[in-house]
């Protein structure tokens, strides 16, 4: 982890996620924001997960290998390594907008959580024609 006053840790649990997990942490890397980190627990992949995940070289981002005990442990176990303000938990097969981090923090005010809409895509990222965008309640 690089900066000590990083504003947001991205916690990605990940198990056999070998397929996707470069990906969604490419588009970590091309965030609009700099000040961001990213935690990888990869709950005892019996692929390459972990390996996939560290090729995708930036200072931000930590691979921690745990044996198997499930997604809320992994997640668990990812907050607990936070220490930014701020906490977003993606999946392994998440792709986030470039400017996602600068939206959520710049909406958060006061508020003690904000939601964000999501989009469909299709493997090579096509938008399938589905989302779904939150609205005030």
């Amino acid at each position: 982890m690089t900066c000590d006053n990083d504003s947001l840790t991205y916690v990605i649990a990940a198990r056999d996620a070998a397929a996707t997990i470069a990906q969604s942490l490419r588009s970590l890397v091309c965030q609009t924001r700099a000040d961001w980190r990213c935690v990888v627990i990869d709950d005892g992949s019996t692929d390459r997960t972990a390996t996939a995940a560290s090729q995708v070289q930036d200072p931000r981002i930590r691979v921690e290998v745990r044996p198997p005990r499930g997604v809320a442990h992994a997640r668990n176990a990812g907050f607990a390594m936070c220490t930014t303000p701020f906490v977003c938990f993606l999946d392994a097969d998440d792709a986030v907008a470039p400017q996602h981090a600068a939206c959520m923090l710049a909406s958060i005010g006061a508020a003690d959580v904000v939601a964000c809409g999501y989009r469909y895509t299709d493997p090579m990222l096509n938008d399938t024609g589905w989302e779904h965008t939150p609205t005030d309640g």
